[in-house]
C-alpha cells in the first residue's frame, strides 16, 4: 500500500460584490450647467458604469462629466464591478439641482423729475462689456 500524498490546491470564490461611492461632485445647489464626479470602489480594480437622468448606463473611468444640462432637479449613478464580474446590486447616487442664475442688479444714478405722462426716459449700462438699454 503506498502513502503517496495527493497534491492539493486551495481557493476562494469570491462572490461579494464591490460597494461604490461618490466622491466629488457638484454642490447640491448650484448654477453650473455641467457636473463632474468622482467615484470609488472598496474592491481596487474595479470598472464603473455611470447613468444621468434615467439614460442608460456607460462605461466610465475614474470621472464623469456630463454635457451641458437644463435648469432644475438631476440625478446621477454610478455602479462598480470587480475584476471576476461581481457587480454592485445598488447604485451610488447623488442628486443636485441647477437653479436659475439671478437677474443682475442695475442701479440707477439719479433720477429725471418732472416727467409728463408719456414722457419716456431711456437707461443705458453695460455689463462686462456687452452694452444694454431699457427705457421707461
Amino acid at each position: 500500500m503506498s502513502t503517496r500524498r495527493r497534491p492539493t490546491r486551495s481557493f476562494t470564490v469570491d462572490t461579494t460584490a464591490p460597494e461604490t461611492t461618490v466622491g466629488s461632485h457638484p454642490k447640491p445647489k448650484t448654477k453650473s450647467r455641467k457636473a463632474t464626479f468622482t467615484f470609488g470602489s472598496s474592491e481596487a480594480g474595479s470598472a464603473f458604469v455611470c447613468s444621468y437622468d434615467g439614460k442608460p448606463y456607460v462605461a466610465c473611468g475614474a470621472s464623469f462629466t456630463t454635457p451641458k444640462l437644463t435648469r432644475g432637479r438631476h440625478r446621477f449613478d454610478v455602479l462598480a464591478t470587480d475584476s471576476v464580474g461581481n457587480r454592485d446590486q445598488s447604485a451610488a447616487t447623488f442628486l443636485w439641482k441647477i437653479k436659475k442664475p439671478r437677474a443682475p442688479l442695475i442701479q440707477v444714478g439719479s433720477r429725471p423729475m418732472d416727467l409728463q405722462s408719456g414722457e419716456k426716459v431711456l437707461y443705458q449700462g453695460h455689463r462686462r462689456g456687452e452694452r444694454s438699454s431699457a427705457s421707461t
